[in-house]
């Protein structure tokens, strides 16, 4: 499919706290530098990221609708770049257990 590589799907891991990700497409992975397919988000990124990226995923769960966010990645050796996304809950099963997001880089 043509826009796979900006898609990341993460599940819930009610028992952890936290959300693994199961998919992070090629152009996430360029841009993060970095593949996350397989770690916890609390494995990743500062904590700051990750307290703004878990509230971002907790919300998409409640599957209220869309959700719309932008930020920066921060790196010490390289350009920082800003990022739009809008992420929603996905149904593994009979729940929303997961998120999908599309994430795209200016």
């Amino acid at each position: 499919m043509k826009f796979w590589s900006n898609l990341i799907i993460s599940e819930y891991l009610k028992n952890e706290n936290d959300f693994l990700c199961r998919f992070l497409g090629t152009t996430l992975v360029k841009n993060y530098g970095a593949d996350h397919t397989g770690k916890l988000m609390s494995e990743r990124g500062t904590k700051e990221a990750q307290e703004f990226l878990m509230q971002l995923n907790l919300d998409a769960l409640k599957g209220e609708g869309l959700i719309y966010a932008s930020g920066n990645v921060f790196w010490e050796t390289k350009t920082n770049k800003r990022w739009h996304q809008v992420r929603t809950g996905l149904k593994y099963g009979k729940i929303i257990d997961a998120t999908l997001g599309f994430v795209v880089f200016e």
